[in-house]
């Protein structure tokens, strides 16, 4: 479930960044509004997780990546909450041939 709402949180900043004018003058203001983009992603991540069994325990944005923490409640009060920790992005490129 975390590596979907990574995915998904990633996926989407991508998409608006990628649809931003690329004017180098600009960048700062850019930058800005990607960060605000992706904190309107984690507040409906958290919206849409926000329920009984799961809740969103962090969704920080790097950049181009997004990392995610899921943390479940358990039936059973005395039992530990499981947390999971999922990171997306877009993969670095690594030459091949050296």
């Amino acid at each position: 479930m975390s590596e979907q709402i990574a995915l998904s949180v990633a996926q989407e900043l991508s998409m608006y960044e990628l649809s931003l004018p690329n004017d180098n003058e600009e960048q700062a203001k850019m930058d800005m509004q990607v960060k605000a983009f992706g904190r309107h992603l984690c507040n409906q991540a958290d919206e849409q997780l926000n329920d009984a069994d799961f809740t969103l325990k962090s969704c920080e944005i790097e950049g181009f990546d997004v990392q995610v923490s899921i943390q479940g409640t358990p039936s059973m009060s005395f039992l530990p909450r499981p947390i999971r920790v999922s990171r997306a992005g877009p993969a670095e490129c690594v030459p091949r041939n050296r």
